[in-house]
């Protein structure tokens, strides 16, 4: 019988009455496998992601100014501020004297009342000196000092974009200024997290990046945070800019040799970081890039390659993917995580043989990890191994219980072997479920990861409550923890969902059962 219905054991391969007609499961996997592969406790996103409080190489609060002054000797200006354009002479008139002078009575003012005063009246003569010569940059200057005096940053931002474009070597006036409000701004974000409050600090580093571009440890930050919210387009879009700074000419700019070591600290989990929120995102292509990058700088980074080899499979770029990932199942040095990952990527390929063999090392380790019990099963059936898919299938449902599929799957192993009656009633037994489990997945929740999922009431009467025991394993093997939640149900026909928080370990599978 295969998992639909279909009797192989008759001669005329046609089912008993009593058996359901159906698609071979076979054939329906290799169409579906997509659906029905289950890819486990690897395919966490928030293990992996460089979540934290600050990222300043473990300071509490932003350093003090990065100095982007490299290259200078003495007074002498920076090599790159002299090779910048001249554009636009900044010019002195009626309007630009006036601002210059509130803005000096601003910065001597003896209350904040009086110095906001003083800014306001800098701002309104700085505008109308851009209303009267839009092209004299030194209007735009003072604009943005008075709207910086004002606390309104991101017009502030504008107001300097102005004044650079229109001449460069402003730059090293307004960068001081930048940088000023980007520390105040990150050490607020920083406080805001510290105080739990994400929505807030997600608003301070956004602050803080909008006036100043030039350091990347807001843009860590924001990563985080907003792969923690789930919104993952955007996270992938801040670790990149986090490795576009340090790959880029500022980082050279920096004075501060300790400053750039922990910058290039930042680097890899940026990158990590930035491909796996690409392939979360479906951006596969992006995703098999990022990887290919990595994998470049660390040719024996089995987790890089791994993940490479996985991106490739998802882009659709499966013949790309299978000499490596030949090369990586004949490696010695791998644990139960990376034959996990090696067996999905095969499978995707269809290299069943290949998928079988990793899975089954992964089995040999962590026999207890659901979804690597279940593809080993699923390969097994696939390529007919009915001896050891009875065997496997029995631990199956030791730690898988309310999986209808793993009854059928063992209802095929025992019918090829001969057993028919025990097939017959493992079948029914798995068709006759009163609660199934629909799903259970692995994903970010809130501070924390959870284990969701969902279950189905088929026949069980109102009123009745499955509990249900979780256990958690690292990729030893070695139990880390467990947790229990109950669903009740009030009718038939009823799915409820439940969650439970994964416990502080390096977490890599998990098994339940139904308790009584």
């Amino acid at each position: 019988m295969d998992l639909q219905g279909r009797w192989r054991g008759s001669p005329s391969g046609e089912a008993p009455a009593s058996c359901p007609q159906g698609q071979d499961l076979l054939e329906r996997y290799r169409e579906d496998s997509w659906m029905n592969f289950r890819f486990g406790a690897v395919a966490v996103l928030g293990a992996a992601l460089f979540v934290g409080g600050c990222a300043t190489a473990g300071e509490t609060r932003a350093p003090d100014s990065t100095v982007l002054g490299a290259g200078a000797e003495g007074d002498e200006l920076p090599q790159w501020i002299t090779d910048l354009p001249q554009g636009i002479e900044p010019r002195d008139n009626d309007h630009t004297n006036q601002a210059a002078i509130s803005l000096i009575q601003a910065s001597a003012a003896s209350s904040e009342e009086q110095a906001r005063t003083r800014y306001q009246d800098a701002l309104g003569h700085a505008e109308a000196g851009i209303a009267e010569d839009p092209e004299n940059p030194q209007s735009y200057l003072q604009a943005g000092e008075a709207l910086m005096g004002l606390d309104r940053i991101e017009e502030a931002a504008a107001r300097f974009d102005r004044a650079e474009e229109l001449h460069p070597p402003y730059i090293l006036e307004t960068i001081g200024l930048r940088e000023a409000a980007w520390i105040e701004a990150y050490n607020q974000g920083v406080a805001y997290i510290e105080a739990d409050n994400q929505d807030a600090a997600v608003q301070s580093f956004e602050l803080a990046n909008s006036i100043y571009q030039f350091r990347p440890e807001a843009l860590l930050n924001l990563g985080s945070i907003y792969a923690q919210q789930g919104r993952y387009e955007e996270s992938a879009e801040a670790f990149g800019q986090v490795v576009e700074i340090i790959d880029g000419p500022w980082y050279d700019r920096v004075d501060d040799e300790e400053m750039r070591e922990s910058w290039r600290a930042l680097r890899e989990p940026a990158m990590v970081n930035r491909a796996q929120l690409l392939l979360r995102a479906d951006r596969f292509d992006e995703a098999a890039d990022a990887y290919a990058m990595l994998v470049e700088e660390d040719p024996d980074n089995l987790e890089h390659l791994t993940a490479y080899a996985s991106a490739l499979v998802a882009g659709g770029r499966g013949a790309d993917a299978q000499d490596l990932f030949a090369d990586l199942l004949a490696r010695d040095n791998l644990n139960a995580s990376d034959y996990f990952t090696i067996g999905v990527g095969l499978y995707q390929v269809e290299q069943f043989e290949g998928a079988e063999q990793a899975f089954r090392r992964t089995f040999e380790v962590v026999p207890n990890h659901r979804d690597a019990v279940f593809n080993f099963a699923q390969t097994l059936y696939i390529n007919e191994e009915w001896t050891e898919l009875e065997q496997v299938t029995a631990k199956l449902l030791e730690i898988d219980e309310l999986n209808a599929l793993a009854y059928r799957f063992r209802a095929n192993a025992l019918l090829q072997l001969g057993r028919e009656d025990e097939a017959m009633d493992v079948y029914t037994t798995g068709e006759d479920l009163p609660i199934v489990m629909d799903e259970i997945t692995i994903r970010p929740g809130g501070s924390d990861v959870v284990l969701a999922g969902q279950l189905s009431n088929h026949t069980a009467p109102a009123g009745t409550e499955v509990r249900l025991r979780f256990t958690f394993y690292d990729v030893r093997g070695a139990e880390i923890g467990t947790r229990e939640t109950t669903v009740r149900f009030e009718g038939e026909g009823e799915a409820r969902a439940f969650e439970v928080e994964i416990p502080d370990g390096d977490l890599f599978g998990y098994g339940y059962r139904v308790m009584d």
